[in-house]
């Protein structure tokens, strides 16, 4: 038995949580998270803590072929009260990867809808600028399909969230993995561990990209960009909405994996830091779009709040990150 597997083992023993270990240790709960995930290993120090903690020698946790139990120890277990750990078997492993994946897609297709939105809005614009078609013909149809493709994604979201949540428990309670679970998530990782990079790269630099069309014609066609800019903001909010669903896809599928390992332990304070924001900011980005659209009927140009919203929350989301890691 490995380190790892005996400080997991005999805090399990003693009936103690990560954060209660990490205290008596003087660490992080990420510390403790990692040297379980044999991620990394505890200094001598700390050991030596560990071993007058619980009663063992060092030897014992050190030395991989030695047991950290006796018969004594044994029935003096059976009568210590038992963590309630849900056990995770191979079934339902797949089962919550298969749903994962199509929740990903669910809710990868939602924010589509959302920032594809104000595309109508966007691209009439320009037949209204050049009177083919009356302004407030084009704001009615804008307007409309606005609201409509909310409600689609907005709706899709929520039943993607409503079919997960008979796997609920395993994002917010322990659990354990039963005989030969690890080893096919473990295969699954490395499997698609190149299909995710490349979607994260090439979603990356969509985006990146995506804004050169606007430059370009701007630069070398500033008439005809003043006349049609609604047909090119409109691609250019396509390009982007792709690539914001190539991420988040691969990115949801790719948290599922890492939570069944439990490599997540260490980010959950980071992730629940940002969805708190999360909840807290869209909403209010939303209220803007809409208050200065309906106050100011610039709906041509309302479109700009959605980019720079999205690169402060990421650049918030980022500080969250960088703490995160510091504090560790």
């Amino acid at each position: 038995m490995i380190l790892a597997d005996k400080i997991i083992h005999l805090r399990k023993k003693y009936n103690m949580t990560q954060e209660d270990l990490a205290e008596k240790l003087n660490v992080s709960r990420q510390s403790v998270s990692k040297w379980e995930g044999n991620q990394a290993t505890p200094d001598l120090n700390k050991v030596l803590k560990l071993s007058k903690l619980f009663g063992v020698t060092t030897d014992n946790l050190l030395n991989d072929d030695v047991s950290i139990e006796t018969e004594e120890e044994v029935a003096k277990e059976a009568e210590l009260p038992k963590a309630d750990f849900v056990s995770v078997s191979l079934n339902t492993a797949k089962e919550y990867l298969e749903e994962k994946s199509d929740f990903a897609h669910r809710i990868g297709i939602g924010v589509v809808l959302l920032i594809s939105s104000v595309i109508p809005i966007v691209t009439l614009t320009t037949p209204s600028m050049l009177r083919i078609i009356p302004e407030n013909v084009s704001e009615a149809i804008g307007i409309s399909a606005l609201f409509l493709l909310v409600a689609l994604g907005v709706g899709v979201m929520i039943f993607a969230n409503m079919r997960m949540q008979n796997f609920a428990f395993l994002e917010e309670e322990a659990f354990e993995l039963e005989f030969g679970v690890r080893g096919f998530v473990e295969k699954e990782i490395e499997n698609y561990r190149p299909t995710h990079t490349r979607q994260v790269s090439f979603g990356v630099g969509l985006i990146i990209v995506s804004v050169l069309p606007i430059i370009i014609i701007h630069l070398l066609f500033p008439s005809f960009a003043e006349e049609h800019i609604g047909y090119v903001v409109g691609i250019f909010l396509a390009v982007v909405s792709m690539a914001i669903y190539m991420l988040i896809s691969t990115g949801i599928y790719w948290g599922s994996l890492n939570t069944l390992l439990n490599h997540r332990q260490s980010e959950d304070e980071e992730s629940e830091v940002v969805d708190r924001i999360a909840g807290i900011y869209w909403p209010i980005v939303t209220a803007i779009f809409f208050g200065y659209s309906f106050i100011t009927a610039d709906w041509g140009r309302s479109w700009f709040i959605w980019p720079i919203a999205a690169m402060i929350f990421a650049a918030l989301s980022g500080v969250v990150d960088f703490r995160s890691q510091n504090n560790e």
